[in-house]
């Protein structure tokens, strides 16, 4: 860089290594945003791998969790035949199973009331549908989940 002071410097060679200082910084400018595009590439190729795992582990999860069931039915089935076609009912059983049903439903409706509560004062306070914010936070409803208690 010259200065002004500077004997044999002049004002055709400030602007010529301004000019070249300048298509540098351009070419550096360019280069920094490929450099960004294939950073922002290689982060796109990386979450889709990542979530491509996790749906393998999810599969294997559920690959061993099917198992588990299948031996489950299994046990059950040889249980169902050695007792043969009559299967008693102990009534007072019956009894505690409704009970307990009608207490986990209970449960299940005040949980439900409540979430939808918040999720309507959300709503008025953002002013928006209810359906927009569940869709926006991910919200997983009774029916989304395939639920549909009575």
């Amino acid at each position: 860089v010259y200065l002004v002071s500077q004997s044999g410097a002049s004002s055709d060679c400030v602007e010529e290594e301004s000019k070249g200082l300048e298509g540098e910084i351009k070419q550096a400018e360019e280069a920094l945003k490929e450099v960004r595009g294939k950073v922002d590439a290689a982060k796109q190729s990386a979450s889709a791998a990542r979530k491509d795992r996790d749906v393998v582990a999810q599969a294997a999860a559920l690959d061993s969790e099917v198992a588990e069931l299948e031996k489950a039915l299994a046990a059950l089935q040889d249980v169902a035949e050695r007792a043969g076609e009559q299967v008693e009912v102990d009534v007072a059983e019956l009894g505690i199973v409704e009970k307990a049903s009608a207490v986990v439903h209970r449960e299940w409706k005040r949980r439900r009331r409540l979430c939808m509560e918040v999720l309507l004062t959300f709503s008025e306070r953002a002013d928006c549908k209810v359906e927009k914010l569940v869709d926006r936070y991910a919200v997983e409803t009774d029916d989304s989940c395939g639920h549909h208690f009575p």
